[in-house]
């Protein structure tokens, strides 16, 4: 084997999973089968830098919502490097860990298309860049606008769900059954979330 190819394919899909829903499983399926990913790690958030102001469920029940969703599903699993890790939550901190434990993996790091204009504040982009390929969900409304290096559009029928709609919902009483799964609305129940 050419040791300079990589020898798996691993994606990656961060964010605040605040909750988790079906719409990031779908991605991360959609991910999986386009690239031929080994795996996709759900990544909790331990801060969000862009979500600073913004009260968020704490880090260990975010994670058992992740775990519980993904506990079923061959080739997904949550992991806590974020969580575990004081300070803000950036995206490079994390690649930079991922790519000194496994130097010979090649990282796909998925984002929505509502991400793309924001990318290049994020911190270090470049070496961002560098470290993985960036797949970007195509949202309902998405424009045409410049990717960044290395990028891959990744177009499927996606749920237009968000987390914050969802939480919404949940405090108006309504059920959200149908976006959630259902261990995670299990999770939701034991600890009263985002409950009036």
């Amino acid at each position: 084997m050419d040791r300079s190819e990589p020898e798996d394919r691993v994606g990656i899909l961060g964010g605040t999973f605040d909750p988790i829903h079906n719409g990031h499983v779908c991605l991360a399926k959609s991910a999986r089968d386009r690239f031929g990913l080994k795996k996709v790690m759900f990544i909790p958030a331990r801060r969000p830098p862009h979500k600073q102001a913004i009260k968020i469920t704490a880090g260990r029940i975010r994670l058992e919502m992740v775990e519980r969703a993904v506990a079923d599903l061959p080739g997904f699993e949550a992991s806590d490097i974020e969580l575990s890790n004081p300070g803000l939550s950036y995206s490079v901190k994390t690649l930079r860990k991922l790519k000194r434990e496994y130097p010979k993996t090649e990282f796909f790091f998925i984002v929505g298309s509502d991400a793309v204009p924001e990318l290049d504040t994020w911190k270090d982009a470049e070496e961002l860049f560098r470290l993985s390929r960036f797949v970007i969900a195509c949202r309902p409304g998405w424009g045409k606008l410049p990717l960044p290096p290395n990028a891959e559009l990744l177009e499927d029928d996606f749920p237009a769900i968000s987390s914050s709609e969802l939480r919404n919902l949940i405090r108006q009483g309504r059920t959200v059954d149908k976006f959630i799964p259902t261990g995670v609305i299990d999770v939701i129940n034991k600890y009263r979330l985002y409950q009036p």
